[in-house]
């Protein structure tokens, strides 16, 4: 296990190495099943939270600090960003729930803290976060305070059954 400090908290990322060439029960190799491209070195993958295997794009093989920088990317929980209507069905409203932050402008620390924290203590819930001063959310906006510029909405989205 190596662990890594991120804010307050730290996070736990397991390393493994793996042969890409074992043959699974299906007669694929491991490389096949996952179409991993073995000519990449280092070829690295990464699986978990982001959901099946993929393959770390050689871009981001340089150095050190630009994988650790697409690592915490896409290991850290951080809330979707919405830029459109499509975006707001897909990764938000079709989730069981979802926390969505309408921002009236550019967010403070305390409001980029408040997020964070709860994107720690409720791992389960989708968060997302909109700006509304570029988008406008119609069907939505009329069940909610009025838009002010500078101030900040907050609404969660449970999905019936």
């Amino acid at each position: 296990d190596a662990q890594y400090e991120y804010g307050s908290a730290s996070s736990n990322a397991e390393f493994v190495l793996l042969d890409c060439q074992h043959e699974l029960p299906s007669g694929s190799t491991i490389a096949e099943r996952f179409k991993v491209d073995l000519k990449k070195r280092p070829t690295i993958l990464v699986s978990g939270k982001v959901g099946p295997p993929k393959q770390v794009p050689q871009k981001h093989l340089k150095t050190g600090a630009m994988l650790t920088k697409l690592l915490k990317g896409m290991l850290e929980p951080h809330a979707a960003k919405i830029e459109n209507t499509k975006d707001l069905k897909s990764k938000c409203l079709n989730k069981a729930m979802c926390g969505l932050l309408l921002k009236g402008g550019k967010p403070e620390p305390y409001v980029k803290d408040a997020v964070s924290n709860l994107l720690g203590a409720y791992p389960d819930i989708q968060f997302a976060s909109v700006d509304t001063t570029v988008l406008l959310l119609a069907n939505l906006e009329e069940y909610l305070p009025e838009f002010e510029t500078g101030q900040h909405r907050f609404v969660l989205f449970k999905k019936n059954k």
